[in-house]
């Protein structure tokens, strides 16, 4: 009965997760409604502005307008996916971040006999969960029965990872140039890597795919933010004390949302309680008050923020 109630504290943890998700993820236009950008290999690539410049009026592309979309929707390859077990991938200072592995299957289940590209998830959002809502880091169906392997894994110090969670912190971008490797280099994998992500899965796609790894090929993010400071955390200067409190609470919700804490708690009561003490007294609350507060550090632009 602990299991199931477990279980089911998960699914709504995950449908908060998607509405406080999806109310971050939201796009922009021109007042008219019209959308303006900047020619493909341009050099001033982005009109919005930065550290280093000022924003600048959009130009809009108007080179290609006769183009037209074709469908691409082949046959599936595989006629089922396979999930298999929860995998721990040891990064070079004995942390052990968990990976969720979903492989092309017969209609039985079985897993067919590889190697496949492979497309890599990285997720604060607890694979586990991401398994029941695609958006928050699951395998997506389609793919992998087309012949894609899907890596999922828990950032540092989420999920059922071990560590401590700094949000794109130093050591995070450190792990994923280690689990890039580890992906490419599995029985199951041919050595090409594709990156995908939504929105802090997207942003840890970009950074995972700045780092140059030649076993990436591809990378896809979805709505992920160019500036954190900037785009969301104090936006126009003002701090924002909605939104931000409520996905540290998320992540923090998530992470100690951990199976293993009932099925292995050997193992898995230690990172629950490492996530609780990460969240109340060295990342998540002390971060939150010494924005509020102004703290230099925090509230300001400067090496925390340039490091995201």
């Amino acid at each position: 009965m602990g299991i199931v109630n477990f279980g089911r504290a998960s699914l709504r943890a995950a449908g908060i997760a998607v509405a406080i998700f999806l109310a971050a993820c939201g796009g922009s236009s021109a007042p008219d409604g019209s959308t303006t950008t900047t020619p493909a290999g341009s050099a001033d690539w982005s009109t919005l502005g930065g550290r280093e410049a000022a924003a600048t009026d959009g130009v809009v592309i108007g080179s290609n307008s006769n183009a037209s979309w074709t469908t691409y929707d082949p046959p599936a390859a595989h006629a089922g996916i396979a999930r298999m077990p929860v995998q721990y991938i040891t990064m070079h200072d004995g942390i052990r971040l968990a990976s969720y592995v979903t492989l092309p299957a017969d209609a039985a289940g079985n897993p067919a006999t590889g190697p496949f590209p492979v497309v890599l998830v990285q997720t604060p959002y607890n694979g586990v969960v991401g398994s029941q809502v695609d958006a928050l880091g699951g395998a997506d169906p389609y793919i992998v029965r087309h012949g894609y392997a899907t890596v999922v894994v828990d950032v540092r110090g989420t999920g059922q990872s071990g560590g401590v969670w700094e949000a794109f912190g130093e050591t995070e971008q450190g792990d994923y140039a280690e689990v890039t490797e580890w992906a490419a280099t599995q029985p199951f994998s041919d050595g090409r890597i594709g990156l995908y992500g939504v929105s802090y899965l997207g942003i840890s796609t970009m950074l995972t795919a700045a780092q140059h790894h030649p076993a990436v090929k591809a990378a896809f993010p979805i709505v992920p933010i160019g500036d954190g400071y900037r785009d969301i955390v104090f936006t126009g200067g003002q701090i924002n004390p909605t939104f931000i409190p409520l996905w540290l609470s998320l992540i923090t919700v998530l992470g100690v949302t951990n199976p293993t804490a009932l099925t292995d708690p050997a193992n898995g009561l230690p990172i629950v309680l490492e996530h609780l003490a990460n969240a109340a007294l060295k990342f998540q609350a002390p971060l939150i008050l010494n924005a509020l507060a102004g703290d230099p550090d925090t509230a300001y632009d400067g090496p925390f923020w340039r490091t995201r």
